[in-house]
């Protein structure tokens, strides 16, 4: 009976563990390995909103991404001080939007261009993002604080076109890259 007991209790301590590689590490590890492939790759910095141009098949860091998409990417540490975000929607494209990653791949914040313009009434916007013990009070009118629960993670503003091998689309994409650099980090 001694036997028996002990075995179901090592299976217990055996899928706890298991548990905890799944749900905790496995996410972070993949996170670590997106924001090196990001930075390193693209020649990007910390902190710093890297702008990337229409997605080719078979080289995107971005699993599955839709091929008719514009993307920008930054890798954020907020740990010593917090980020500001100026995000410009372009006039053109058939969707923009931002979103925000923690460490553990979780998809904490999420902005879209109809969001901005109903919500703020404008096409541009500061966001400010702090970490999980930042203490930060607002400076300006306008500008909209993101707690971050990790101190580091990963930012995408994605920007669909509607058919880029048309003569329309070609000129949008040209757009889209004007619109793409008005977004930064300070």
């Amino acid at each position: 009976m001694k036997g028996w007991k002990q075995d179901i209790l090592a299976i217990l301590i055996l899928a706890v563990v298991i548990h905890f590689i799944a749900l905790w590490a496995i996410p972070r590890l993949v996170e670590g390995m997106v924001e090196k492939g990001m930075l390193a790759k693209e020649r990007c910095k910390l902190n710093a909103i890297c702008c990337r141009d229409i997605n080719v098949a078979g080289i995107d860091e971005i699993p599955m991404a839709n091929p008719d998409s514009l993307f920008s990417h930054l890798v954020y540490d907020v740990s010593k001080e917090p980020l500001r975000i100026h995000l410009t929607v372009p006039d053109t494209g058939m969707y923009w939007s931002f979103s925000l990653y923690a460490r553990n791949l979780d998809n904490y914040y999420v902005l879209n261009d109809r969001r901005l313009k109903s919500e703020y009434g404008s096409r541009e916007m500061e966001i400010v993002l702090v970490g999980p013990k930042s203490h930060y009070k607002k400076t300006l009118a306008n500008e909209v604080m993101v707690v971050s629960p990790s101190n580091r993670g990963t930012g995408l503003i994605r920007m669909i076109i509607a058919d880029r091998y048309s003569a329309e689309g070609i000129e949008e994409i040209r757009e889209l890259k004007k619109a793409q650099e008005l977004s930064y980090t300070e």
